[in-house]
């Protein structure tokens, strides 16, 4: 328990440490920074979002101001150090799970960017997670064509999740087709908002690096044809959202040639409820792929959460989740997560995560993101470098 405890002790040092210098948002704190407002108008606890965050991520950003972006520093980092305590079945471990560059901004009136670049990722050297352009204003609306890698657009936009573990319904496979919506991929969407209805409709190839960005053989990684329609979230108090996806993925022989193709399918029925300090939210979850291996009959994937969010003001949320996962392996898990904000910025997340047959799994997360301060907006100018000036007022508490 010694080396539990040295542990423990080196991730309080580095929250003092954090806590020592400007507090600085995986709420993208680059746009907090240029639109004058607190994280929590658009996150409960980062990167979870509420209604409005995810209205403003779905149009890729266009109903923000540009005016008050020009001139702001464009960039930010964001950090996780995760630490797991030491069961029968598991040695206690420290890592930094992720440490990233973020970017965004507009290109004009009607065209948005957004770059994230991890250092590391899961412990590993990070390979590009997005980087995508937004030509917005379209049709003479709300709706925009978006290129690059970005995440896969889905009903409740799994990477958004704010516990430690994913979810399993987003991460889990069938035989060798790899496709999971909890990845980026590189491809083109179209999407837009009417009313209370949003929409989109996106071609996706690979989630690898930029140095493989244009390579669209089919051998390379599954193609997918992905359609969602979402009612609510904005005026309502509920969400109701349907996916539909179509798409090929490749087969490859024992020697790791590629050897054909296996048509697969997925879809999906999502409905949540949110109130000011609570959101329920399930989704099932199902898919077919003709082949599991080369030679080999198709099966089926199935997929169901359900899970429940309190928050206690911005500072204190608890979210508590049931995962089933059903392809080639079956996989249920009970997650418990208690989140405690310093700032909105800077957070630890305890998480007991639990599945049949096996020992529960303790972890705690120190997150953090910025640079962001309440009352303060940091400039930038090439030639005169980040500044930080004080602002008049700032929305969203």
């Amino acid at each position: 328990m010694s080396l539990v405890y040295a542990r423990m002790l080196r991730i309080a040092v580095v929250a003092l440490a954090l806590l020592a210098v400007p507090r600085m948002v995986r709420a993208i704190p680059v746009f907090a920074n240029g639109q004058n407002v607190s994280c929590t108008l658009c996150h409960t606890s980062f990167p979870g979002m509420k209604p409005y965050g995810m209205m403003t991520m779905m149009m890729n950003m266009q109903n923000l101001q540009e005016h008050l972006q020009t001139g702001t520093l464009p960039v930010a980092l964001h950090a996780e150090i995760d630490t797991y305590l030491a069961n029968q079945g598991n040695r206690a471990q420290t890592s930094v799970s992720t440490l990233s560059l973020l970017g965004g901004g507009f290109i004009g009136r009607n065209m948005t960017w957004y770059a994230e670049q991890p250092f590391v990722d899961s412990g590993e050297p990070g390979v590009t997670e997005q980087l995508w352009v937004s030509w917005n204003g379209l049709l003479h609306g709300t709706n925009s064509l978006q290129v690059g890698k970005f995440h896969t657009p889905f009903p409740f936009m799994p990477a958004h999740g704010f516990t430690i573990g994913s979810y399993l319904l987003a991460t889990q496979t069938n035989g060798q087709n790899d496709f999971a919506p909890n990845d980026a991929h590189w491809g083109v969407a179209f999407n837009g908002m009417s009313n209370e209805f949003m929409y989109n409709l996106s071609w996706l190839a690979g989630d690898v690096g930029t140095g493989q960005a244009l390579d669209y053989d089919r051998a390379g990684a599954p193609r997918t044809l992905d359609a969602n329609l979402a009612y609510g979230g904005m005026d309502l108090p509920y969400t109701i959202g349907l996916v539909a996806m179509r798409g090929s993925a490749p087969l490859r022989d024992a020697g790791g040639a590629y050897a054909g193709s296996e048509a697969f399918t997925r879809e999906g029925l999502y409905y949540a409820y949110q109130r000011p300090t609570f959101q329920i939210q399930t989704m099932y979850y199902h898919g077919y792929d003709a082949q599991l291996d080369l030679g080999t009959p198709g099966g089926a994937l199935n997929g169901w959460f359900f899970e429940i969010e309190r928050d206690y003001g911005w500072r204190n949320h608890i979210v508590a989740r049931y995962d089933v996962a059903a392809s080639d392996s079956l996989n249920r898990r009970i997650t418990l997560d208690f989140v405690h904000h310093v700032a909105p910025n800077l957070k630890i997340t305890g998480e007991m995560a639990m599945a049949p047959g096996t020992l529960p799994v303790f972890g705690v997360r120190l997150g953090w993101a910025g640079p962001w301060l309440p009352g303060r907006r940091y400039t930038f100018n090439p030639t005169q470098g980040v500044h930080v000036t004080p602002i008049a007022a700032r929305q969203g508490g």
